[in-house]
């Protein structure tokens, strides 16, 4: 729903370009009821931890769904490191941003020992829609 409200003419083009894929074959179907994305990694404890990073094979303008889940203390690890940006925020555990990975360098922090992070991340190949486009 929040990909709707803020980005709703992107949604529409994931919405509509997936909706054609799906309806066009029979064996695909999206990961969740509901939802946009066609794939989602998990990323498990006890420390869910990216280097700094771009996801090139993403949709170029698309947008990915970033969760943090976990028991970490929010101010000492984990934030979410945005290069590009010159930022390194705080993302405590029930924290959702949208970035565009494919675009975005972005990485996290290491929590300290005895804790534990958790991560899901959303997101769409760019070939999935260039392939509807081109054929």
């Amino acid at each position: 729903g929040m990909f709707a409200v803020y980005f709703p003419e992107l949604y529409e083009d994931y919405s509509q370009t997936l909706g054609e894929l799906y309806d066009g074959d029979d064996t695909l179907r999206p990961i969740f009821d509901g939802g946009v994305w066609p794939a989602v990694s998990f990323n498990f404890p006890p420390n869910a931890y990216t280097k700094i990073h771009t996801d090139a094979g993403n949709k170029a303008n698309g947008m990915c769904p970033i969760f943090s889940l976990g028991n970490f203390d929010p101010t000492r690890g984990g934030h979410l490191v945005l290069p590009d940006l010159k930022l390194i925020v705080e993302f405590p555990p029930g924290s959702l941003i949208f970035i565009p990975s494919a675009t975005l360098r972005h990485g996290n922090i290491r929590i300290r020992p005895g804790e534990s992070r958790t991560s899901w991340t959303q997101y769409a190949a760019g070939g999935l829609f260039r392939w509807m486009r081109y054929g």
